[in-house]
């Protein structure tokens, strides 16, 4: 692009300026540049525009609502970009409904998480796989999973990160958990075809050889610059401060709420357990940068409604200041959390905090004042007549629910003996 006033002519030399090392980015910028150029701004005076407070802004896409009548994927894409949402997130339900072509075009990247066990009830019924098939007692009764420390159980996790970065070129953010819904194997595990064979791993052991084959995967498929693994801590149990700890030695993401297990989400401003915002000497956060808190700025936990799912604007703001405080460089928001349509009030906060996090200690006062006032006084949005009532949203598949066809005899791109054990275990022991 040629500044204004400068030469055309066949020998001059045009200026030209980029902004932004991502396509949004660089749109956004040359906007703004040739907006101040027919402004009459002086070139030489132009600020570069301050970087974000937050690496990964996670926002959980369409979750617990519909949509109003002509509300489209760009609509919602937009509306991401516009609010400094740059991470999509489609929770146990796999793929949000944004292709490829969307999320590049609006410069969004995509969390997708791989719900476990990462195979269908044919695998886990082949007699082949039999050794890698466990029966843990869980909170909902008897539970099938796999074992990450058997040969064939460790290529069904391999197999099933591979697929999912295979179909979804535009993943930034790959994870998993294993508590809730998500199972892996743990003390309580019997062999399926033995039950003289006893699982002697725990659930956080076995975890963290889940990872370090994710972690493998994301290797092995080229993507360890661009792709995170990330553990989600949700329902683990056990010492979540240790097992933070050990994933970030691990070089692996973790995500944790703001309130560890507890569902409390709207009755309080801040909802911390002790364990979220820890800090080390240099102030930032204990657990890396790869850290990120999940935290209820906006909606709440399968929140249906549109009035009792929502904290206070002023909430919002305090908890993402508190997050910036403690030197948190990434967030997830959830369901509901970022629907365009019914939560634009708290999405303006975030949106304002994401750029500015200190804004909400500079403009408030404490709790106990009786002057509190939010930062600001938004107009709450009506429901237009038109958008046909709310709904629960209905549940899509998750990606990936069985690995690619072949699973059992291919190796990935440099074969199953490259994906190392964080613990050795000898085949056909009672201890896998």
């Amino acid at each position: 692009m040629t500044a204004k006033g400068e030469s055309h002519a066949p020998d001059s030399t045009e200026v030209v300026y980029v902004a932004g090392d991502t396509p949004k980015g660089a749109m956004t910028g040359t906007v703004t540049l040739k907006q101040r150029i027919a402004g009459g701004t002086v070139l030489a005076t132009l600020d570069e525009a301050g970087a974000p407070a937050f690496k990964n802004r996670v926002g959980g896409h369409v979750q617990t609502q519909a949509p109003p009548d002509g509300w489209t994927s760009e609509d919602q894409a937009q509306y991401y970009v516009d609010h400094h949402v740059d991470v999509v997130w489609g929770e146990k339900f796999g793929r949000p409904n944004l292709s490829p072509e969307i999320t590049q075009r609006y410069g969004l990247g995509l969390a997708l998480e791989v719900t476990l066990p990462p195979v269908d009830s044919a695998w886990r019924n082949d007699p082949a796989n039999c050794s890698a098939v466990y029966t843990i007692e869980s909170w909902s009764g008897p539970r099938e999973v796999i074992s990450p420390f058997d040969d064939r159980g460790r290529l069904a996790y391999y197999d099933a990160f591979r697929a999912a970065m295979d179909q979804n070129p535009d993943v930034r953010v790959l994870d998993t958990l294993f508590g809730d819904y998500s199972f892996t194997t743990d003390e309580t595990g019997v062999n399926k075809c033995d039950p003289s064979i006893r699982m002697a791993k725990t659930r956080q052991e076995s975890a963290l050889e889940v990872m370090a084959i994710m972690k493998w995967a994301i290797s092995d498929a080229g993507k360890t610059d661009t792709v995170t693994p990330t553990a989600w801590l949700w329902h683990l149990g056990g010492d979540y401060a240790g097992f933070l700890t050990a994933l970030r030695d691990m070089g692996v993401g973790q995500v944790y709420n703001e309130s560890g297990d507890g569902d409390d989400w709207i009755n309080r401003r801040t909802n911390v357990d002790g364990v979220s915002l820890r800090t080390g000497p240099d102030g930032k956060s204990l657990y890396g940068p790869d850290y990120a808190v999940l935290v209820s700025a906006g909606g709440s936990c399968e929140s249906i409604d549109r009035v009792l799912g929502l904290p206070t604007p002023h909430a919002s703001a305090m908890k993402l200041s508190a997050l910036a405080e403690a030197g948190v460089e990434n967030f997830f928001r959830w369901w509901g959390s970022n629907e365009g349509w019914s939560y634009s009030v708290n999405m303006a906060v975030v949106r304002d905090l994401v750029t500015d996090p200190t804004r909400s200690t500079r403009t408030t006062r404490s709790r106990s004042s009786p002057s509190l006032r939010p930062p600001s006084s938004p107009t709450i949005p009506t429901v237009c007549s038109s958008c046909g009532g709310w709904s629960t949203r209905r549940s899509s598949p998750r990606v990936p629910t069985a690995p690619p066809a072949g699973c059992g005899t291919t190796r990935g791109t440099s074969g199953w003996a490259s994906i190392p054990s964080r613990t050795c275990s000898v085949a056909g022991s009672a201890s896998r």
